[in-house]
């Protein structure tokens, strides 16, 4: 696996640096470099989309228990918000949609009807900001684009 690779390849490294240690470090060897990159070539593994890895159904029908959204309070307005936002972008709760703030939201609307949001992570832990465009759901009730708006 790449995994078991990625220790033997650290364990070596270490070795190779005490025992050498007036030469270069074995990453920097050519033949070393074109083995992990003819492994990572060789080695894609690509997602299976036909399994369902989480079934959100539950977590929709608690928010669907908790009422109509104009019917909630402050604090149950929030949680609906961030339990339907972080279904809908997969984004991770605390460190993205944590830092998610007001000028990072902007809501797209034609003849003052609304269509969707698009919200931007200007820090996230990954290398460069993301961004999420929204529609409007199919359910009044379940759509994060309208709890956001009320929120």
């Amino acid at each position: 696996s790449s995994q078991h690779l990625n220790v033997v390849r650290s364990a070596l490294a270490s070795v190779f640096r005490i025992i050498h240690s007036n030469k270069p470090g074995i990453a920097e060897q050519r033949l070393i470099q074109q083995f992990f990159q003819a492994r990572k070539r060789i080695k894609n593994k690509l997602p299976n989309i036909s399994e369902e890895i989480f079934d959100i159904n539950p977590l929709l029908q608690m928010v669907n228990d908790w009422g109509n959204t104009e019917n909630l309070s402050l604090d149950q307005l929030q949680r609906k918000t961030l339990v339907l936002l972080a279904i809908a972008t997969m984004w991770r709760p605390r460190s993205d949609l944590g830092s998610l703030q007001y000028r990072d939201v902007s809501f797209i609307e034609l003849n003052d009807q609304l269509l969707g949001v698009t919200l931007i992570v200007r820090t996230p832990k990954e290398i460069k900001p993301k961004a999420s465009k929204l529609g409007l759901g199919k359910y009044q009730n379940l759509c994060p684009v309208r709890t956001l708006k009320a929120f």
